[in-house]
């Protein structure tokens, strides 16, 4: 096993993978959106997601909701897929590796990895100034 793979099995069985954020900081975002359950479906984007933990969380308190839950590596998406069936919560959550190679190198691929960079890049130069994990949602007709 290489260093990367020793990070990814080591990081894979954890509920969450450090990044900033908690269950109760989730909630909190939820109860500060006031989002309304008669709008249209809300499509949230979990970039970054891990193992999942913000994604099930999202999906159980937003039944309506349509969640994509992205990241680089392919093991935690796995893990995630198998944490939504246990929980009942697979129809909501859909999984994407942003692989170049996989999605024929397109623009929209290309954008999504690079946005996923940039995120990681954010985290480690200002991980120390913020605990808030951020969500985006857009609702669609």
């Amino acid at each position: 096993m290489d260093e990367l793979e020793l990070l990814i099995d080591l990081h894979q069985a954890a509920s969450r993978q450090g990044g900033p954020g908690d269950a109760e900081q989730t909630r909190l975002a939820l109860m500060l959106l006031q989002l309304n359950k008669q709008a249209p479906p809300l499509q949230i984007a979990d970039i970054s997601c891990g193992t999942g933990a913000a994604a099930l969380m999202l999906a159980a308190e937003l039944s309506w909701a349509h969640i994509r839950a992205v990241d680089l590596w392919p093991a935690f998406l796995t893990e995630l897929q198998c944490r939504a069936s246990a929980a009942g919560l697979s129809e909501h959550i859909e999984t994407l590796n942003p692989s170049l190679e996989r999605y024929g190198y397109s623009e929209a691929a290309q954008a999504l990895v690079a946005a996923e960079q940039r995120e990681i890049i954010l985290y480690h130069q200002y991980a120390a100034y913020y605990s808030y994990g951020f969500y985006l949602a857009r609702k669609v007709s």
